[in-house]
């Protein structure tokens, strides 16, 4: 409220003197809602108290918040989590869904991969509905994400033990999530080529010359752990073979 004062004039009329605007304005008497109290007040502000302790006895009306209906039927499961995540309600407006109850509004934006519209919240910069999506695209020739990075190299990376990872899909069988993308090391992908099927968890592919960045098909060889670890089968050994502690 505007400050200013009140004055009545000498037939009992009531006034509003603004002193920001250097006006005034014709009141009315109208009683307390709580003291009951006559007191002035301009009509067009619809005023109920006649002071600032009288309207904090009041009760604040809080609205009536009515959590929207989501329609399950149409519910998407989240990632590893069996539950679902995303919903619409009634009207067509998608939600985050937590501990069963719609959470925070979500938006449908298609993905760059695919083109599968797919929720997400509005904060969030996600462009790929999957894991998979995000591999596919980088992989493809002439994509513009992952080459621009100054980081790129290809889809191609030298971890600490000496292994090269490539880039595969999501759908690859026995892919690692590492970082944004789903990897495999070279040498295993190089050995399933050869033999036309995906490798088991007890196989293993060995360097003839130990090198275990140089993944030709003609330097690896399959090796299965039924024996003791790093025997092949025929008995022999590489030139930099650990397999056995050597006493002197």
């Amino acid at each position: 409220m505007a400050s200013g004062a009140w004055s009545q004039d000498e037939a009992g009329q009531w006034w509003w003197h603004n002193r920001t605007t250097r006006g005034r304005t014709r009141g009315v008497l109208q009683k307390c809602v709580r003291c009951g109290l006559e007191f002035p007040a301009v009509p067009s502000r619809k005023t109920q108290f006649c002071g600032i302790q009288c309207a904090a006895w009041a009760p604040r009306r809080k609205p009536v918040y009515e959590p929207p209906k989501l329609d399950m039927g149409l519910a998407i499961l989240g990632g590893r989590r069996k539950e679902p995540r995303w919903a619409p309600d009634r009207q067509g407006i998608w939600w985050e869904i937590r501990d069963g109850k719609a959470w925070t509004r979500a938006a449908l934006i298609s993905c760059r991969n695919c083109g599968k519209p797919f929720p997400r919240r509005p904060s969030h910069r996600q462009i790929f509905c999957s894991y998979q999506c995000v591999g596919n695209y980088v992989v493809k020739s002439g994509s513009r994400i992952g080459k621009s990075a100054a980081n790129w190299q290809g889809g191609r990376h030298l971890d600490r033990e000496g292994y090269v990872w490539i880039l595969v899909g999501r759908e690859y069988p026995r892919a690692i999530q590492r970082g944004n993308g789903w990897y495999i090391k070279e040498h295993r992908k190089v050995m399933a080529e050869i033999l036309g099927r995906s490798l088991q968890p007890w196989e293993q592919v060995h360097h003839i010359n130990g090198l275990r960045d140089d993944n030709r098909p003609e330097n690896l060889e399959l090796w299965t752990r039924p024996q003791p670890a790093g025997i092949r089968s025929d008995g022999s050994h590489c030139p930099t073979c650990t397999c056995f502690k050597q006493t002197t």
